[in-house]
């Protein structure tokens, strides 16, 4: 990618530890480095993947996971709204990680905390909790997608769409950044195609999927609680 050629990128720096701003579309997106990102004009934080449940249940099915994981989501999660003051929160899919185990009502308390937002959540393939489990929760659920302004609010890009530009989550994009000699790191990273963008994995146990922008894509990594343009 050469940022000489990026359409209307405008980066910026602004008084936000840990945010690079990008002017997509018309819309101001301030990227953070925890994978959220928020949208200035909706005064709306969009998170993908965050995997709530996910260290309990491996716990629970024998495979020893730090139970501080799950904490450590939420205190990122109110961290964001100290920083930011949004108004709502749009949750990309894969928000639990399964089935109901006790993380769900800490998370459930959690966003009975903070009234003056409103909690949206676009499923994703994970979120398979019962339908009262969700009822009972302060959560507005969706559809498979929302629209709002140019963008398709969705958790998994669907090709061929026939309008709007999707930003989503499900893959958990990561990409390899090459030093000097063989030095070589994979970072997560935003990744904004032409038709579609991809936010990191908020969750911190989620793993990474390499991905391969194309030259004209846009990509920003998250390098040591920064987020930076990617120049391959």
């Amino acid at each position: 990618m050469n940022l000489e050629n990026i359409s209307d990128p405008h980066i910026l720096s602004g008084n936000y530890p840990g945010t690079a701003v990008f002017r997509h579309l018309g819309q101001t997106l301030m990227l953070h480095a925890s994978g959220a990102v928020y949208w200035v004009e909706q005064k709306s934080l969009l998170i993908a993947d965050m995997h709530l449940g996910k260290a309990t249940h491996f716990n629970a099915h024998g495979i020893r996971v730090p139970r501080a994981v799950e904490n450590k989501a939420l205190d990122r999660l109110k961290d964001l709204l100290n920083i930011f003051s949004p108004e709502k929160c749009y949750f990309l899919g894969d928000l639990f990680h399964s089935k109901y185990n006790p993380v769900w009502d800490l998370f459930c308390e959690f966003l009975k905390q903070h009234p003056g937002v409103a909690w949206t959540l676009v499923p994703g393939n994970h979120d398979i909790l019962e339908k009262e489990k969700y009822d009972s929760s302060c959560l507005i659920i969706t559809e498979i997608a929302i629209n709002i302004g140019p963008y398709v609010l969705i958790h998994e890009q669907i090709q061929d769409m026939p309008e709007g530009y999707q930003l989503s989550g499900h893959v958990h994009p990561g990409v390899i950044m090459k030093g000097k000699g063989r030095q070589q790191m994979r970072m997560p990273c935003f990744w904004f195609g032409k038709n579609a963008a991809i936010l990191p994995a908020f969750g911190e146990f989620t793993g990474m999927f390499t991905v391969q922008p194309a030259k004209e894509d846009t990509v920003f990594v998250i390098a040591e609680q920064h987020v930076l343009p990617a120049i391959f």
